[in-house]
């Protein structure tokens, strides 16, 4: 009877191993990250490395070194203190710096970025005439905002998903970013700064 009991036990602490080694090597290809779960909040979330791609394609996801790996309550904390990325809150802001001028126009572009996101919020306010193409270029790249206001609307607001690459770029070197503003009187050219 003993030597039953000895050998169950020892039965027992092999397969107390086996699914320690396994949880240990499951959870090295794994990665925690900030899943934007709606309009309003993030949530952590561990996902595979093999569907981390998929993940890393959704703009509004935060993955990275900054999300805490391996503590579930760190990163809860962390994902639900993130502000959500929209033309008017979160990320870092700048703002377009006009080098020339058009006569009875005016312009306001307010730029927001966050790396982690991989995305460019804008507001763009116009008066004194209709626009037709917005751009904000670094480099090679050249990025599109939209939606432009349509008239007799004079203001818009949108999200534009980008590489974070690009954005690093821009918060980088902000006056490396180009900016054009065509609209019917002319085309309105500059670059973005600090706000």
């Amino acid at each position: 009877m003993r030597r039953l009991t000895t050998l169950v036990f020892v039965a027992l602490l092999a397969t107390a191993a086996a699914s320690t080694a396994a949880f240990g090597k499951g959870a090295a290809h794994k990665t925690t990250i900030c899943h934007r779960a709606d309009a309003h909040k993030y949530v952590a979330i561990t996902v595979s490395n093999k569907a981390l791609q998929k993940h890393v394609a959704h703009h509004s996801d935060v993955i990275g070194p900054q999300v805490p790996q391996n503590n579930k309550a760190a990163a809860r904390t962390f994902c639900g203190a993130l502000p959500i990325l929209s033309p008017k809150q979160g990320g870092k802001k700048l703002k377009a710096t006009f080098s020339n001028t058009l006569p009875g126009v005016s312009a306001n572009l307010n730029v927001r970025l966050r790396p982690g996101q991989g995305q460019l919020c804008f507001n763009l306010d116009v008066t004194g005439s209709t626009v037709s193409a917005a751009t904000v270029t670094v480099g090679a790249t050249t990025v599109t905002l939209t939606p432009l206001p349509v008239a007799p609307a004079t203001s818009s607001s949108g999200c534009v998903n980008v590489t974070r690459t690009l954005v690093k770029a821009m918060l980088k070197n902000p006056a490396g970013a180009s900016i054009s503003l065509t609209t019917g009187a002319g085309t309105l050219t500059g670059t973005l700064g600090k706000h």
